[in-house]
């Protein structure tokens, strides 16, 4: 699916945001949960399952000493904790507990159990009671050392989407999960899976967004305070919590720390659309904040003993620690190269040099610093720029609106046509800008500016449509498409690190205090705009001597470059050349002396290509056809940019760069790629197609074949032999032809898989046709229909697969004799073609094919399809093909509707060994009958 943004109704998600799924009061029924309190401790609460797993009803526990709930041991740890006073943040507790009149009626049970006092300071327990085995400690104990080997599985990649699969294989081994992902949170909260490991037979996830509704702003909060949660089944019931009369009163109960708690029915829903049977979900949280989730989903049932929780909340500690590791060492390294260039411009301040010759040339540049696609300095009578920006003309009054709407010192905008700040102003191809205010007052700016980045996002559903509304009900419920939708997002730049708008702000302080010529907290604004002036002339001076050089030493790859600047050309506004490249001259067999001082649409001419690349508009691009005097037909990319302006008032000096990359290569293996998919589709629609056709075609004698068989079970009478007999005959007929068709079926699959011919020999052609012939005669395959078939008054002795050609003759004359009519005669030839090459004709009397049948026939799948109604000839015709197509020959088909149709197999001449005359005719004569009559 893609992206068809129509108006959509307006959906409310305020009502899954302010759900409390924390205090629903439903447990998950594969565990049952009290909640202890008082002193002794007792039972105030309990989930309504608790006679499956400790022997008594919730109505009957509730009131009832903790002493009579459970066994001394675990009483006793439970009495512990709850003795801290003051403690309410204290670790949940582990302890293996029975009910204490259990005579191993009832399965051992684990404990797990966390405060949750009230606000008052009543001291509560909340005890997850979940049952396992009665050696759980040897299993406990396997868990630790799988864990072991999952824990030194991960490395210490420095690349975190490395790591993360290192990460969710680890988890996937420790909990055999069918589903193991890494989930990451973008800014808007949406998130996308960044790593996976799978089932082979599941669909992969890995790629996909989806959209910040499936995990709701509560649901977030949750996992940030609760690292982990499990859904055993779900489809399994939730289990409700009943309450002693002495806290009747009370409020919902917490149960966000519960092991056992059940989720929202929204949530259930979600996942059964999803085809999710149970789910782990643990959080990975950086610095405190919610980063992402590793979600591990199961498409049936699944428990999870506590070990093995433990051991996964373990792994994703080790992974949240490392992710953090990572972004804080690229961060550093980030920070390196901002001081690094920060400390160069320092430097050429320092020394009374051009501050802006390293912004727009240096080595490194800004651009290339931040990863933008143009720079602009501005100061109140002038304008500098180089790259892909607006118009210095227009940057004035972009500049004015910016400031008035940055914050914190500068103006951020990924899509600055969704801003509407600048809707009456020529921006062409600048979507995201970055922009610092050295001054205020007068206006001094420095921008960076990004292209359009036009991305396409894989969201797991429609993210327009996150929810469904009962049209009855109104209720709300998740969407139950999550099939592959693609969006195209367009109108956006890349979006602005963090670290760029903190580069920015340093950089405009900078330059601040060092064109103002202090080193004090105030700076100078008159001596800053004097300075900046006097920079961008001496810029422009040391732009015009060093144009040629400077062409050369850009990193254009090995792309052709053609440097211009516009002037007017008899009155008309036009680009002229100023230089090429090497690799320009190079690739169009051109001197300086052909280029320079010439208009850059004459040039373009004169190379044979159009002079409408002229017309690009900066950013601009296009793909043009060029041949070649070397290597003939090209493709080749061609990119318009900026590459420095100034504006002085009303004045305006400017130099555009044309680069040429020769893109052949690729746009050769896109369209073999497209002409591969294409065929690919093409065969996955004939396989459909001839998968109905099989069923269709099986069912008729499959339906026959049971009619046949009832009526021999149900006519007990012994007065039928006859009819017995006929019913046999055809169920016999019948069948073979099943065989037939099963047998062909199997050999297709064969070849398709790239079967090879069997063992190779050489054999007589003529004595092999007429066996053919004489196996089928004698078989009754042939019905008594009148047939015939002529052979060469020779031997024919040629090297090949004798089984295989055996099969594809004897498929094609038997298929021959199932569509001639019965009083239509079928004839066999083998003959000799001039060129040497041994032909093999089949000729029947059926109802023949149209051109569509012809044509499908001629492609390798479509041959299964005989859109005449006559399907196992296509088959049939299919494994022919295959067979005659491993000795290096060819069929070809003629027919015409209502005329029968003739199939040519035809050797090609190198596979005949000999051919020599038969004395007196005797092997021809004895391999050549007469003609049958029925």
């Amino acid at each position: 699916m893609s992206d068809s943004r129509t108006d959509l109704p307006t959906v409310d998600l305020s009502e899954c945001e302010n759900e409390p799924i924390h205090l629903l009061e439903l447990v998950q029924g594969h565990g049952c949960l009290l909640v202890l309190g008082g002193s002794p401790l007792a039972v105030l609460q309990a989930s309504q399952n608790t006679e499956a797993f400790l022997g008594t009803p919730a109505d009957a526990l509730l009131g009832r000493p903790l002493s009579q709930v459970l066994d001394p041991l675990a009483v006793r740890g439970l009495e512990g904790l709850a003795a801290q006073a003051g403690r309410a943040d204290l670790p949940p507790l582990g302890v293996y507990a029975r009910p204490p009149a259990d005579r191993g009626r009832l399965r051992r049970l684990r404990a797990t159990a966390h405060r949750a006092d009230t606000a008052d300071g009543a001291v509560r327990l909340i005890v997850d009671l979940e049952p396992v085995d009665e050696h759980d400690e040897e299993a406990a104990e396997a868990t630790f050392e799988a864990e072991g080997i999952a824990q030194a599985g991960l490395t210490e990649s420095e690349n975190l989407y490395q790591f993360l699969d290192q990460a969710v294989h680890a988890i996937a081994g420790v909990t055999d999960y069918d589903r193991v992902m890494a989930y990451m949170f973008h800014p808007d909260w949406s998130g996308e899976v960044v790593a996976e490991a799978r089932n082979p037979d599941l669909t992969p996830f890995l790629g996909l967004r989806y959209p910040a509704s499936d995990i709701p702003s509560q649901a977030r909060r949750l996992y940030l305070s609760t690292l982990l949660r499990v859904i055993a089944d779900v489809n399994g019931l939730a289990v409700p919590l009943t309450r002693a009369d002495s806290v009747a009163d009370d409020g919902p109960l917490d149960l966000s720390r519960a092991v056992l708690r059940s989720v929202s029915s929204y949530h259930i829903e979600y996942l059964r659309n999803m085809g999710v049977g149970a789910t782990l979900v643990t959080s990975l949280v950086i610095d405190g904040a919610l980063w992402g989730l590793i979600a591990c989903h199961h498409m049936g049932p699944k428990t999870v003993p506590w070990h093995r929780r433990e051991a996964v909340a373990r792994l994703t500690a080790r992974t949240s620690d490392r992710i953090g590791d990572i972004l804080s060492l690229q961060r550093t390294r980030q920070e390196r190269r901002s001081r690094r260039f920060l400390e160069m411009v320092q430097g050429r301040l320092g020394a009374r040099g051009n501050p802006l010759d390293v912004l727009f040339f240096g080595g490194p540049r800004l651009s290339d610093v931040i990863r933008c696609d143009g720079i602009a300095v501005h100061s109140p009578d002038r304008t500098a720029t180089t790259g892909n920006t607006p118009a210095p003309r227009t940057l004035a009054a972009f500049f004015a609106r910016a400031a008035a709407h940055a914050e914190n010192g500068v103006f951020v905008s990924q899509a600055l046509a969704d801003t509407h700040l600048f809707d009456d102003l020529d921006l062409p191809g600048c979507r995201g800008a970055l922009v610092a205010f050295p001054s205020r007052e007068p206006l001094v700016a420095l921008a960076c500016f990004r292209d359009e980045l036009v991305r396409e996002v894989h969201w797991g559903g429609d993210p327009n449509k996150p929810v469904e509304v009962d049209a009855a009900s109104q209720r709300l419920s998740p969407r139950k498409s999550f099939n592959l939708w693609r969006e195209e997002v367009r109108g956006h730049s890349r979006a602005w690190e963090p670290w760029t708008l903190d580069l920015m702000r340093r950089l405009a302080d900078t330059l601040a205090r060092g064109l103002g010529g202090t080193t004090g907290a105030a700076p100078d604004p008159a001596a800053e705009v004097a300075a900046l002036a006097a920079a961008m002339d001496d810029l422009l001076d040391r732009f015009e001597r060093r144009a040629g050089n400077l062409l050369e030493s850009l990193d254009l790859a090995d792309n052709g470059a053609l440097l211009a600047t516009p002037q007017s050309v008899l009155g008309w506004p036009e680009d002229v050349a100023v230089a090429a490249n090497a690799v320009f001259r190079d690739r169009f067999d051109v001197d300086e002396g052909d280029i320079a001082e010439q208009p850059v649409k004459t040039v373009l001419r004169a190379l044979g290509l159009p002079g409408t690349i002229t017309h690009l508009p900066p950013g601009g691009s296009m793909e043009v056809e060029w041949w070649s005097g070397v290597s003939g037909h090209r493709t080749l990319h061609v990119l318009r940019r900026g590459l420095f302006a100034l504006a002085r008032g009303e004045a305006e000096r400017a130099w555009v760069i044309y680069a040429f990359d020769d893109v052949t290569s690729f746009y050769r293996t896109q369209k073999a790629l497209g002409a591969a998919r294409t065929q690919a589709m093409a065969r996955t629609r004939g396989r459909t197609e001839f998968l109905a056709q099989l069923a269709r075609e099986l069912r008729a004698p499959l339906h026959a074949i049971q009619g046949f068989a009832d009526s021999l079970t149900q006519d007990r009478t012994e007065t039928h032999a006859d009819r017995y007999r006929d019913y046999a005959g055809e169920i016999r007929s019948l069948s073979g032809n099943l065989l037939d068709l099963l047998n062909d079926l199997l050999d297709v699959a064969r070849l398709e898989g790239g079967g090879e011919p069997g063992g190779s020999g050489v054999f007589d052609l003529t004595l092999l046709v007429g066996d053919i012939c004489r196996e089928v005669r004698d078989s009754g395959r042939d019905h008594g229909m009148a047939w015939d078939w002529h052979l060469p008054n020779e031997r024919i002795l040629v090297q090949g697969d004798v089984g295989a050609l055996r099969h594809a003759l004897a498929t094609l004359i038997t298929a021959a004799l199932r569509a001639s009519l019965p009083d239509g005669p079928v004839m066999v030839r083998l003959t000799m073609e001039r060129g040497g090459e041994p032909r093999v004709s089949v000729s029947d009397t059926g109802l023949g094919l149209g051109e569509d049948d012809l044509i499908a026939l001629r492609r390798p799948l479509d041959a299964t399809l005989a859109h005449g109604g006559e399907p196992h000839r296509g088959i049939g015709l299919a494994l022919v093909r295959g067979l005659v197509d491993l000795h290096g020959g060819g069929v070809t088909v003629t027919s015409n509707p209502d005329s029968g149709t003739t199939v040519h197999v035809t050797l090609p001449r190198h596979r005949v060994v000999d051919r020599d005359n038969l004395p007196g005719g005797g092997a021809a004569a004895a391999t050549r009958p007469t003609l049958r009559t029925p």
